[in-house]
């Protein structure tokens, strides 16, 4: 329990800390690419350095529940497990959108509230025991303007992103 607390709070200042977590986490995304059983692509964080594959104990894969979603979805889940031996964190409510244009990720603008401002998500972080899943709704219809256009396109919560395709 002390562990865990210990950590939601080291994860808690992390996040309040960065600056560019956009930024780190799509180099950190693109180090770990996997595919889940529905077919959606993953990507994995690790603890251990991205040129080290001998002991990967402490890892976390985000993955969307289906791969192909039409262009006036209104809900996207994520999956979150951990595969790990260790306890995993993972950014709880903060996300971002991304499309691919010309080859390159581009974050999509949330839509601004009621107040005419971005919206504001808790700093809060999960933490996944080892083998834990936790199922995330991204409620697409209350930050962005439907339908998408359809394209490539993935989610990021922190140092994880899960990519899905709309059609």
């Amino acid at each position: 329990m002390k562990k865990t607390l210990i950590t939601l709070l080291v994860l808690a200042s992390l996040t309040l800390c960065s600056c560019s977590s956009t930024q780190q986490a799509t180099s950190q995304s693109q180090s770990g690419q996997t595919t889940s059983q529905s077919g959606t692509n993953s990507y994995e964080s690790s603890s251990q350095d991205e040129t080290s594959v001998t002991d990967k104990t402490d890892h976390t894969v985000m993955t969307t529940e289906f791969s192909t979603y039409s262009p006036d979805v209104k809900v996207i889940n994520l999956i979150i497990t951990n595969q790990g031996e260790n306890e995993s964190g993972y950014e709880a409510y903060e996300f971002s959108l991304h499309r691919k244009e010309n080859g390159e990720w581009k974050r999509i603008d949330l839509r601004p509230d009621e107040n005419g401002s971005a919206p504001n998500f808790p700093a809060l972080a999960g933490v996944l025991n080892p083998g834990e899943t936790v199922t995330k709704k991204i409620e697409l219809e209350k930050y962005f303007d439907l339908p998408l256009q359809p394209g490539e396109y993935k989610i990021v919560k922190g140092h994880l992103s899960a990519e899905f395709s709309v059609s």
